[in-house]
């Protein structure tokens, strides 16, 4: 017979004629009483796909998240330096942002974040205070070195881009290599588990990078090993804990030659970026993350994340050196040693 609950349904075949009879002799009021039993065996129904499309959307999320996290390993392994050059903006919203590859563009937007021209993906963004101090050392292989000089006109800001794109240049009166050193400190040991040190190449020689790490400020260890200067994403397997960075650039060859001052050795790197599972710490290193400003992370766990930056004030030494072992401070008034 049919039930009075709606707990399981009555097979059809068990429904008989007589089962209604009751209800039917009593007019309009007990059709009433069948036809709301009908309407909860009839919702019964409707809640059970209901449940069963939550299952199916459920597991269309996660199919999308693989998606989203194979698209963003697939693409870094790509040529990924116009990836990173978004940012520069402040953002009325920091709910979501609208990533252009193409336009390298951030705009403020309901969510969506656009990955090239058919790639269209939502992440959610976090935002995280880093603090962190940063120092500039440089060396040219020529005892004639005349002097080294620094982009931008803010002590703080040595590697602030300036409208030829480089952080800084050394000048030779001969030909040899150049070498430069960024040493970052964070404000205490975080886990790392991916660098990326972007730069923008432009003319003349490619070089060489080392990185290096240390967790007590006593012991160095390397990030794996020596690698071009055309690769800007440092993965690590393993995270490590980390509370100071030095980065060691080699120039091989000069990059221009200008008759009436000598050989010139540009270092042309913007900012750095330190990533580990949950939290980005991107020390921006120009005028505009320094002060405030954001930067979008390109790999997190499958999330492109935007990071709030607040750091009031940095502490950057000026450093010139014939041998790599002597290290004189630059004069950051002169542009020159003394």
């Amino acid at each position: 017979m049919l039930s009075q609950s709606t707990d399981k349904l009555v097979p059809r075949s068990e429904i008989k004629l007589e089962d209604f009879q009751s209800v039917l002799i009593g007019g309009k009021v007990d059709l009433k009483i069948l036809r709301d039993q009908v309407i909860d065996v009839y919702d019964q129904v409707l809640n059970n796909a209901a449940a069963w499309r939550a299952y199916y959307e459920a597991a269309q999320d996660v199919l999308l998240d693989l998606n989203d996290d194979l698209d963003l390993r697939l693409f870094l392994n790509q040529d990924s330096e116009g990836y990173f050059d978004f940012v520069r903006d402040d953002f009325l919203s920091l709910d979501y942002v609208d990533v252009d590859q193409t336009t390298a563009e951030v705009l403020t937007s309901d969510g969506i974040v656009k990955i090239g021209d058919d790639r269209t993906r939502t992440y959610r963004h976090k935002l995280d205070p880093a603090t962190a101090t940063a120092s500039y050392t440089g060396t040219v292989g020529d005892a004639r070195t005349t002097f080294f000089t620094v982009t931008g006109t803010d002590i703080r800001n040595v590697l602030q881009e300036d409208t030829n794109g480089w952080i800084g240049s050394a000048i030779a009166r001969n030909p040899g290599t150049a070498d430069i050193q960024i040493h970052v400190r964070l404000s205490e040991a975080t886990e790392i588990s991916s660098i990326r040190f972007q730069r923008l190449r432009r003319e003349g020689s490619d070089g060489s990078m080392s990185v290096y790490f240390t967790s007590d400020r006593i012991n160095w260890g390397q990030f794996g090993e020596t690698r071009s200067l055309s690769e800007s994403l440092i993965f690590i397997s393993t995270p490590l804990m980390v509370r100071e960075l030095k980065f060691s650039i080699r120039k091989n060859d000069y990059d221009s030659h200008r008759p009436d001052t000598g050989y010139y050795y540009y270092f042309d790197c913007k900012e750095i970026a330190l990533y580990n599972e949950t939290t980005d710490y991107t020390l921006g290193l120009n005028n505009e993350l320094f002060s405030i400003g954001y930067e979008v992370s390109p790999y997190n766990k499958a999330a492109i994340e935007v990071c709030d930056i607040n750091t009031p004030e940095t502490s950057i030494g000026y450093f010139l050196s014939n041998d790599g072992s002597v290290w004189y401070p630059i004069n950051p008034t002169t542009k020159a040693p003394g």
